[in-house]
């Protein structure tokens, strides 16, 4: 709404409001607000009419129903008297709050939903696009010029981090990020632990508002090997907000998951942030929670901790060897999956398959268990886990867990699922 022509450079002189005690006019100081951390904001919906001294409400004006007219809306608001109360109970009202969300929505972009909705699919792809030839690009004149790629550090910044990290230039990205959240002023965070082949530890991404009401979320950086202890997650946190160019002052939002270092309401790191800043709000991961249900709940059953550890062992057995996936490759069209501890698409996934598939692995453990090529050990897990698949209680397991987690996962990840 910055667009918004207020009039309050004007004298006011039509404002003119006689009561028993002085006449009063319109002030400029009505046009902005001292909000409860100090912070003064321009209100950008208030316009000054001045034909008719009054001031009105653009979004009320606009969106708002006929039978929902008040002041702001109708032949304007001209009780100076009262004008800061009358004010601050408007804008907080969910009449205003609601045409203000009209006005923002209308203001970005015309067109129906699925229109808008490709159009920001075609925008994210051709950003990624665009960063995937500039990182080919960069491989290719390397490599044209048998330049190597890495350094003696893979730390962004570093003047060491060799010849890939260096021109990729990853420095003004961040910069760009960081320009971008300044600006938005009020950001949350979201930080995730995800351990990889050369033990990276952690993840943080940035969430932030854009002025015309559009939620951004940027990967920010990895922070690698800073332990599992809340105060070391959260020094480490503070240290990649100060060197990013961010006040914790303005951390409005956290978004962790519930385990105990990070969820903890006496020693975990949200309870440190909020320590340092009261108004950096701490809301769970609604798909993690729901996820550490749905594991409590196989683990509470004997039963169904030995069918999901046969399960693992399953894709353990026929991964571990080429040879052996080829034998299962020959024999099914679904392949098995591996089980995960944060994703329970991955569990149906797991299910499905060796539902759709179950004569084919167990013909495919028969030829292991049977060829005279194999080693005592593989005959025998090859046995063990045929014997395991031949029991009447993991055939109706199979059933139940395949129906059971299908629906589950619909409330998690609905898209991940199998047909």
């Amino acid at each position: 709404m910055n667009d918004t022509p207020r009039n309050d450079n004007t004298d006011f002189k039509n404002s003119k409001n006689v009561y028993n005690d002085k006449t009063r006019y319109c002030s400029k100081s009505l046009f902005q607000r001292t909000l409860k951390n100090g912070e003064i904001q321009r209100r950008e919906w208030l316009i000054y009419l001045e034909t008719k001294g009054s001031v009105f409400c653009v979004p009320c004006l606009l969106f708002g129903r006929s039978v929902e007219t008040n002041a702001f809306t109708g032949e304007g608001f001209r009780d100076w008297k009262k004008s800061k109360a009358r004010l601050e109970g408007h804008e907080n009202s969910d009449f205003h709050k609601t045409n203000v969300s009209y006005f923002k929505a209308r203001a970005v972009i015309q067109g129906r939903v699925d229109q808008r909705l490709i159009k920001q699919l075609d925008e994210e792809i051709t950003y990624w696009k665009k960063i995937l030839y500039r990182v080919i690009a960069i491989i290719k004149s390397l490599a044209i010029r048998g330049l190597p790629f890495r350094g003696n550090s893979e730390r962004i910044g570093d003047p060491h981090n060799g010849n890939f990290l260096g021109t990729s230039k990853i420095n003004e990205v961040l910069q760009q990020i960081s320009s971008e959240v300044q600006s938005a002023k009020y950001f949350g965070i979201i930080v995730d632990s995800t351990p990889d082949i050369s033990h990276v530890d952690q993840l943080t991404i940035i969430r932030y508002v854009r002025d015309n009401g559009q939620i951004i979320e940027r990967f920010l950086e990895f922070i690698p090997n800073i332990g599992h202890k809340a105060k070391d997650i959260e020094n480490a946190l503070l240290k990649s907000l100060e060197n990013n160019g961010l006040d914790i002052m303005n951390y409005r939002g956290q978004s962790y998951d519930n385990v105990s270092n990070m969820s903890g309401i006496y020693s975990g790191l949200q309870t440190g942030i909020k320590t340092i800043n009261p108004l950096a709000d701490y809301v769970p991961c609604a798909a993690h929670s729901l996820n550490l249900v749905g594991s409590c709940a196989v683990e509470s059953v004997t039963e169904a901790v030995d069918f999901f550890s046969t399960l693992q062992e399953l894709y353990n057995f026929f991964t571990i060897s080429t040879h052996r996936w080829e034998i299962l490759v020959q024999r099914t069209n679904l392949r098995i999956k591996s089980l995960s501890q944060t994703r329970w698409s991955a569990r149906h996934d797991a299910c499905y398959a060796l539902e759709k598939e179950w004569s084919a692995i167990i013909d495919a453990l028969e030829f292991i268990a049977e060829s005279e090529d194999e080693k005592p050990t593989t005959w025998s897990e090859a046995t063990g886990l045929q014997r395991k698949l031949q029991h009447l209680e993991t055939a109706i397991l199979v059933i139940v867990w395949n129906l059971f987690i299908y629906l589950f996962t619909k409330f998690l990840d609905p898209e991940a699922l199998a047909p």
